[in-house]
């Protein structure tokens, strides 16, 4: 989920960034998502919410990603477990303008 200040169309495309942390390292992936949803209601931080899909990412790009969701820690019951998630994925970034 994305969410932005700006309204956007379903299956509208649009280049993100997204930054988070692995260990000691710092990653940056660049890549063109396309829109799958979007609430059309204006949250009280004056954003709206996003799903989207990655229809560019290189290979070393989604190596990086997948690396790091397979290092999140997953509670007993096998559910995710978010605790310091925004710690470890703390930016994500669309066309310079910080999110």
């Amino acid at each position: 989920m994305v969410c932005l200040r700006e309204p956007l169309q379903k299956g509208q495309q649009i280049q993100l960034k997204v930054y988070f942390s692995s260990g000691a390292e710092l990653f940056t992936i660049g890549t063109k998502a396309e829109v799958m949803w979007a609430d059309p209601k204006r949250r009280e931080d004056g954003t709206y919410q996003y799903g989207v899909k990655f229809v560019e990412i290189s290979p070393e790009n989604l190596n990086k990603l997948k690396g790091f969701l397979d290092s999140l820690q997953f509670s007993k019951a096998n559910e995710p477990s978010f605790d310091g998630f925004a710690d470890d994925l703390f930016l994500i970034n669309r066309g310079g303008l910080q999110i």
